[in-house]
């Protein structure tokens, strides 16, 4: 059996989001989903109090956050993990 690494079909498979043709020449997979982060939760990532991080959204310095509903927002795990990778960068 192939190591899940390399058959991304077998990785998913347990979760019956992939799909082969019988012939084996075509692999579909859904990609994992990208989380939704909450506000307590990207202070505790990125490690800054609320003001500042609600101050960086306001300058420009940190991604918007996206509204899901009208009172409710959120950040997407990787637009957070982007920012952090830029600031390496620095």
């Amino acid at each position: 059996m192939p190591s899940p690494t390399s058959d991304p079909a077998a990785l998913f498979a347990a979760s019956g989001s992939c799909s082969t043709k019988t012939d084996n020449t075509a692999v579909t997979y859904k990609p994992p989903i990208d989380p939704i982060l909450r506000l307590p939760e990207v202070l505790e990532i990125v490690r800054v109090g609320r003001t500042t991080l609600l101050k960086m959204v306001k300058d420009g310095t940190f991604p918007a956050p996206l509204s899901l509903t009208a009172r409710i927002r959120g950040w997407r795990l990787s637009a957070i993990q982007n920012f952090l990778d830029s600031l390496e960068g620095k």
